[in-house]
């Protein structure tokens, strides 16, 4: 299992009644080599939602989240780019 840090690049922030300072968020072509690698999201707190997508097909790649790590639960090596809802660090 390895760790990747990253910084996702906010889009826009998300508004509302209840705005706590959500954004959303897209990370680009960030590496796992094997499942179960990590990405970490330095400048996120916490991660409330996570779409991952591999960059050759635009297939979903299966993840979890845990506070601001990402986990990449897919059994294949891939380079996904993610969408993320966070809340800022």
């Amino acid at each position: 299992m390895t760790n990747v840090n990253v910084t996702a690049v906010e889009l826009m922030p998300i508004g509302g009644a209840a705005n706590d300072g959500t954004k959303l968020g897209f990370i680009d072509s960030a590496t796992k080599a094997a499942q179960n690698d990590t990405l970490t999201v330095t400048n996120a707190s916490s991660i409330k939602l996570a779409l991952a997508l591999t960059d050759a097909d635009g297939v979903a790649d299966p993840c979890t989240i845990s506070s601001n790590v990402i986990t990449l639960t897919g059994a294949t090596a891939t380079s996904p780019s993610l969408l993320i809802v966070y809340t800022p660090a």
